[in-house]
């Protein structure tokens, strides 16, 4: 029997090459965008082409805590066609608020984002000055290693979201989280997530800080080094089914854990049959917050908050809800998909308000991703006005709203992907489907 075992781990590992980093004291900077003139040039580095190993994480053991990943059987009521339809938001965001905060004992979960893989139904673009389209529904597979985030990146992400959630969620703990599933039918054969386990890094040697830039963001993340890629063990697992979910970790505030940031990437797997089917996948982002966390506080220290009363304005906060509303209502226009929401369930408002009144919707801020959620009804009808009087937000609703029916939005969103998700665009979805989800 242990013969056979072994035969077996053999069999479902494979070497592929993946590149890395070669190490030098410079950051390197790319582009998603057209670079601005002062913009600092990009830099790429040298990198490194090497045979990589990757392993069967089905034979080994992995937890969260330790290894920044794990794989957790969790069913879902979605069937394919439901993961390309507004039921990711109103059900399947549902679905894994719940498996979060069970296996990970949290006691609040914030999705914030989502992102559907598949490269036969992606149409990424490139605009003329380079900008890559990172506003439509379908990406390809992110083949290169990375993070999605940093400690930097993801403390600026719990400043934003945790305003929209209860006091307790100000300090304890944190964990910026992934949790990938296979959505077809089908075990997945070709472009695998591999992911590295983290107590195989040298830290912080092996880090190599990259500032990713894009339409409307900046995001630092991590790329690798070559230098220790002699001790890194990279997993996968093999045949992920449609009823099993791969959670992995971005950031935990907690320092304590060997298990903080995942370093992953797609793979292909050359000893993959010629006619495996295409992979299709869903990854929900999430920031989870432990306000039940022993010891000593993790979070970031916020500082007091000034000029907001329960019956004034603030005119700072409501300027800058303006300007977050106004990007807001940017991204839902240039979505097929959200713009497909907001017709089927704001056309009442529109209709008896105009473009105010649907703005109005938006400064209310549901889900905390404006910074408005908190704030007093003077803010947020202030911010909602400032919106409106700078004109940008109102022809982006009326747009919305005078363009093509939402049967036929929805239609195009099927056919439609995003390149690199940026954190800006995924702030305002969030915002768009937390309201909607409300309705």
């Amino acid at each position: 029997p242990s013969t056979s075992r072994s035969a077996l781990e053999r069999a479902m590992t494979f070497t592929t090459q993946l590149s890395h980093y070669e190490p030098d004291t410079r950051r390197r900077v790319t582009y998603l965008r057209a670079r601005a003139d002062d913009d600092p040039p990009a830099y790429a580095g040298s990198t490194q082409t090497l045979e990589t190993v990757i392993h069967d994480a089905r034979a080994s053991s992995h937890t969260l805590d330790e290894s920044a990943f794990a794989l957790v059987p969790f069913p879902t009521a979605l069937n394919n066609e439901d993961f390309y339809s507004e039921r990711v938001v109103s059900d399947y965001y549902a679905e894994m608020q719940d498996l979060l905060k069970k296996h990970t004992g949290a006691t609040h979960a914030k999705i914030f984002h989502h992102q559907v893989r598949c490269a036969e139904k992606s149409d990424a673009s490139v605009a003329k000055d380079g900008s890559f389209d990172t506003s439509t529904s379908v990406q390809g597979y992110a083949h290169g290693i990375h993070t999605d985030s940093s400690g930097p990146h993801a403390e600026t992400l719990w400043r934003h979201f945790v305003q929209g959630e209860p006091a307790e969620c100000r300090s304890g703990r944190f964990v910026y989280i992934n949790a990938w599933r296979n959505i077809s039918s089908s075990p997945i054969e070709q472009d695998h997530l591999a992911v590295l386990d983290e107590r195989s890094l040298v830290k912080p040697d092996d880090y190599v800080h990259v500032d990713l830039k894009g339409v409307g963001y900046d995001v630092l993340q991590y790329g690798l080094s070559s230098r220790n890629a002699g001790r890194h063990r990279w997993f996968y697992f093999p045949k992920m089914v449609r009823d099993e979910v791969l959670l992995f970790k971005q950031y935990d505030s907690d320092c304590s854990k060997s298990g903080r940031c995942c370093f992953h990437t797609a793979v292909r797997d050359p000893t993959a049959r010629a006619d495996a089917p295409p992979r299709e996948s869903i990854e929900v982002r999430a920031i989870l917050f432990f306000a039940n966390h022993e010891g000593p506080n993790t979070c970031p220290v916020l500082p007091a908050e000034e000029g907001a009363t329960d019956d004034g304005c603030d005119e700072a906060r409501a300027r800058e809800g303006a300007t977050k509303l106004a990007g807001a209502c940017t991204f839902v226009k240039s979505n097929a998909m959200y713009r497909a929401m907001v017709q089927k369930h704001m056309k009442a408002d529109y209709e008896t308000g105009g473009a105010l009144a649907v703005i109005r919707k938006f400064a209310d801020d549901e889900q905390g991703t404006l910074g408005l959620k908190s704030a007093s009804a003077e803010t947020k009808e202030r911010a909602a006005e400032l919106a409106f009087g700078a004109g940008l937000a109102t022809r982006d609703v009326d747009e919305i709203f005078c363009g093509p029916s939402a049967a036929v939005l929805f239609l195009q969103s099927l056919q439609q992907s995003r390149l690199a998700a940026a954190m800006a665009g995924c702030a305002i979805g969030a915002l768009v489907a937390g309201r909607l989800s409300q309705s």
